[in-house]
């Protein structure tokens, strides 16, 4: 599997491109700019799905347009992520003028995940997810194919933030620690700053 690093534009968040070279589509873990960084590589192939680490709006504000070209895409996040990708509150988008409000319908197309999930993403390759709350409510990270994807629940050599109105800074601590300890055995590709390889 091949992992392309993205950093959008707003706030640098990353987007992550998940690929095989012998397969004719791609997933993505959050989706910023999508309509001017992703969609020029995808040359032939497809957006399969994307697994949200977390709802904040910087990582799916480019979430409309994913879906208007692959309306058959699959979005993986929990119940209180699907509740946010509605609701401008929860998404934090109601309070940066940098992006408009985002209010992203897909409830058909999403699929709830929590802790110990199993996602099959290419044959051989499966994400397992971990419920790790505290940042916001939503957030999840994916342990694939020897990476660890941990959103904005642990960013190496960052403070942790727990400061939204659905953050919980007791439950930030504990899943930072968590993937903390995992990240000695893992890659870590962080929702923001650059790739970390600890071993």
């Amino acid at each position: 599997m091949t992992i392309k690093r993205l950093v959008n534009t707003f706030y640098t968040s990353n987007t992550y491109v998940l690929s095989k070279e012998d397969c004719s589509y791609v997933w993505l873990v959050d989706c910023g700019d999508y309509a001017t960084q992703v969609r020029p590589l995808l040359s032939s192939r497809t957006v399969k799905g994307v697994l949200l680490t977390h709802t904040h709006s910087d990582h799916i504000y480019g979430m409309e347009d994913v879906l208007a070209d692959f309306p058959d895409a699959v979005v993986y996040t929990n119940d209180f992520g699907m509740e946010a990708l509605e609701d401008p509150k929860l998404n934090v988008s109601k309070y940066h003028s940098e992006v408009p409000d985002l209010t992203i319908e897909c409830k058909d197309k999403t699929i709830i995940v929590g802790e110990g999930s199993e996602i099959e993403l290419f044959e051989s390759v499966v994400a397992k997810v971990l419920f790790t709350p505290g940042h916001d409510k939503s957030c999840l990270s994916f342990i694939i194919d020897g990476n660890l994807f941990t959103g904005d629940s642990y960013i190496p050599g960052e403070r942790l933030l727990a400061l939204f109105p659905n953050s919980n800074k007791r439950d930030a601590k504990d899943s930072y620690c968590r993937l903390v300890e995992l990240s000695k055995d893992y890659t870590v590709c962080p929702g923001h700053g650059k790739v970390f390889i600890q071993r």
